[in-house]
């Protein structure tokens, strides 16, 4: 079984996609060396679109031999400790698959969030 995070934020003008994929590891390592070497991704995303705004989208995926809670709680803490962050929203997966497949139905639960994430910022 795999678990798999997604997080939409507001990009802090201070905060560049390459720093942002450093920030990231470097949490996941402090945590555990060994999730550094799992698959991450953050990119920017609403930078050529008007009504959406500039905002941040990661996602991780791990096995479940991490406890995905204390990884929930790790992210969340450095995400509402950024002064440059005043919104985002977490998303779990737990899935039996190790890719997308149409022949599940695969759904993300809510598993936390900070100030109100605009509409227009979608997870997918």
């Amino acid at each position: 079984m795999l678990h798999s995070i997604s997080v939409v934020a507001e990009k802090p003008d201070t905060v560049s996609s390459p720093t942002a994929d450093e920030k990231v590891d470097q949490l996941l390592s402090e945590y555990n060396p060994e999730l550094q070497d799992q698959q991450t991704s953050v990119t920017v995303r609403g930078e050529n679109e008007e009504d959406i705004p500039v905002h941040f989208y990661g996602r991780y995926r791990f096995s479940d031999s991490h406890d995905r809670g204390e990884i929930v709680s790790a992210v969340s803490d450095a995400l509402s400790n950024h002064s440059g962050v005043n919104w985002f929203t977490m998303y779990a997966h737990d899935c039996d698959h190790d890719s997308p497949d149409p022949n599940h139905s695969c759904s993300l639960s809510q598993v936390d969030s900070v100030g109100t994430t605009p509409d227009s910022v979608k997870l997918v």
